[in-house]
This record gives structure tokens, C-alpha cells and sequence, in this order.
């Protein structure tokens, strides 16, 4: 299973923080962020919105290599669990793309859950966390556990599905 953690960084810069684990990772793990989004056809340039992407196994810093704009592939070395933060630019107030401010928040999949190379048909767990006062989470995505500050614990059955329930 994949597991994701998406929060509010900072609303105000607009700026979510997702942490990805991967928890057997494949030597010289790859990840990537569609140009694309379900719906619309265009090719898009989702990859800009995020800031450098930093790796753990561990205690070890995991090196993170740019293979074009929108691939990563990762030093990995052995199957212990990988650990990759970022955080996403969502000041896009179009349905394709990521917002947030002081007020709401909304993201598309497409632009900001790395997709695994490897791992696509497995489950993808998400974690929606450390929302304002006040917020609620609303997706298509199924609810597996709430939490008491209006986030929680949802399920895709893959990378796809994920992708496709804003």
C-alpha cells in the first residue's frame, strides 16, 4: 500500500505539505506527477507547483534525481520503508489544478500525489490532516476513519482511481 499525508503548510502562502511513504520501495525508485488531469486533455505543468523533493530511509537522506520535469528517481538501497516530503504551490483557482488560502482549500489528485512507479495498482491511502478550525473535507474518495478536526483516513483502490476523485 502507498500512503499519503496531505496538510495545510501555510494557507496564507498557499502551500500544502504531502509526505508519501512507500513502505518496500524498488531499488532506484521512481516517481512522477501527471501532466494530465481526467477530463481535460491538455498537457499541464503540475510539477512547477512543488518544491524540492526530500527523501529519508531511515536515518539515511535518500539522493533525488530530476530525470525531466515531472520524474524523480530516488537512491534507494534495500526495502526499508521511503519517506518523501514535499510542498505544493495551490494559488489555481480553476477545477484542474490546487487552492488554497486562509478560507478553502481544494486540490486535484493529478497535482500533488506522486505516482510510485511500481506500486500504481496497489491501494493508495491518503490521510487528510491538520485542517482550520471550521474546515471540512468534502471527495468522492471513500472515508475509512474520521478524525475529530474534520480530516480523516480515505482509500483508493489505486493510483487512478485516487487521480480521478478530487
Amino acid at each position: 500500500m502507498i500512503h499519503y499525508r496531505i496538510e495545510v503548510a501555510d494557507a496564507h502562502a498557499h502551500r500544502f505539505q504531502v509526505t508519501l511513504r512507500v513502505d518496500k520501495p524498488q531499488a532506484r525508485q521512481q516517481l512522477s506527477l501527471p501532466v494530465w488531469i481526467p477530463g481535460s486533455y491538455l498537457v499541464r505543468e503540475f510539477a512547477r507547483h512543488l518544491s524540492p523533493l526530500k527523501a529519508r530511509q531511515g536515518n539515511r537522506e535518500v539522493r533525488v534525481t530530476p530525470l525531466d520535469k515531472a520524474t524523480w528517481e530516488l537512491d534507494t538501497q534495500g526495502s526499508a520503508a521511503l519517506t518523501v516530503q514535499y510542498e505544493v504551490y495551490a494559488f489555481d483557482t480553476s477545477v484542474r489544478a490546487a487552492f488554497l488560502d486562509a478560507h478553502r482549500g481544494f486540490f486535484n489528485g493529478t497535482s500533488v500525489f506522486l505516482k510510485a512507479h511500481g506500486f500504481e495498482d496497489q491501494p493508495q491511502a491518503v490521510r487528510i490532516t491538520g485542517l482550520p478550525k471550521g474546515w471540512q473535507v468534502a471527495t468522492a474518495l471513500p472515508l475509512v476513519k474520521p478524525d475529530a478536526k474534520g480530516g480523516g483516513d480515505y482509500l483508493a483502490p489505486d493510483y487512478d482511481a485516487l487521480v480521478d476523485h478530487p
